[in-house]
């Protein structure tokens, strides 16, 4: 998990020390991190486990473009986002969501 710590506490004064520090020393930020170690009871850089949920919608007509223009891939892209947006309001709640979630793409 990256971490983002409150603003005005010690520990963000220090992430953003560190994060500076090695972005004049190497020329890129790096976050700070955190997750399980080797054995579940440490800790270290592995990843959380955490169930990973997919659910597949219907496949969208769209058909084959050579040169699609900017007109037709904004159109497309409408409709799959779209369809991303419908996919998941149907889905949330029986996945543990409330149902005022919303879903952002950005």
């Amino acid at each position: 998990n990256q971490e983002i710590f409150p603003e005005g506490t010690w520990i963000r004064f220090f992430q953003k020390t560190f994060q500076a520090t090695f972005k004049k020393i190497l020329g890129l930020n790096f976050c700070t991190f955190h997750g399980r170690g080797l054995t579940q009871e440490s800790w270290g850089f592995l990843p959380f486990n955490r169930p990973i949920t997919t659910v597949v919608g219907e496949p969208l007509p769209i058909p084959k473009i050579k040169r699609p223009d900017k007109t037709t891939v904004d159109k497309y892209h409408a409709l799959y986002i779209s369809a991303l947006h419908k996919l998941f309001d149907q889905h949330k709640v029986q996945y543990g969501l409330p149902e005022t979630q919303e879903l952002t793409i950005i």
